[in-house]
């Protein structure tokens, strides 16, 4: 997979939709299985102010997960993180 910075915009646009299939997938079985949806309230109850698309692909990356922050965020507050690169 070539550098972010320089993939194209159609690259882009193909990881884009795949990760919205993803989560709508994920949405989808949510409201077919009423303890799916249980289980996924109350993974939305631990992280706020978040779309239900980005809680769904936070779920799907890591399912143990209690809060989520930007870039920005964790920096502000004197974390150093690092890229790591996708395999």
């Amino acid at each position: 997979m070539a550098d972010k910075k320089n993939r194209s915009v159609e690259d882009k646009q193909k990881e884009l939709e795949e990760l919205l299939e993803i989560s709508l997938e994920q949405i989808r079985s949510y409201y077919a299985k009423p303890e799916e949806m249980k289980e996924f309230a109350d993974f939305m109850s631990k992280i706020h102010n978040n779309s239900t698309t980005n809680l769904s692909l936070i779920k799907d990356q890591f399912d143990g997960a209690i809060a989520v922050a930007s870039y920005g965020e964790w920096k502000k507050h004197g974390f150093h993180l690092i890229r790591v690169k996708k395999v």
